[in-house]
């Protein structure tokens, strides 16, 4: 069963590959990226803390919810 967390990690984690090819794509055209790497630095930390709040989260469930 998947968490709300585990979903996020992976549509960030879909995005961030996303904006990766489009920066390779830019700095391959001689486009300046700049921009782009900007987004996909907020993107890398969002993916970062949802990580985090996935394995909290998935800490926090019991091993047996019948115990």
């Amino acid at each position: 069963m998947a968490t709300a967390a585990e979903g996020l990690v992976g549509g960030l984690t879909i995005e961030v590959a996303r904006a990766r090819a489009r920066i390779d794509a830019a700095v391959s055209a001689g486009v300046d990226a700049t921009k782009a790497r900007r987004v996909l630095v907020r993107l890398e930390l969002e993916l970062a803390d949802a990580k985090k709040r996935a394995i909290e989260e998935f800490h926090r469930l019991p091993a047996n919810p019948y115990a």
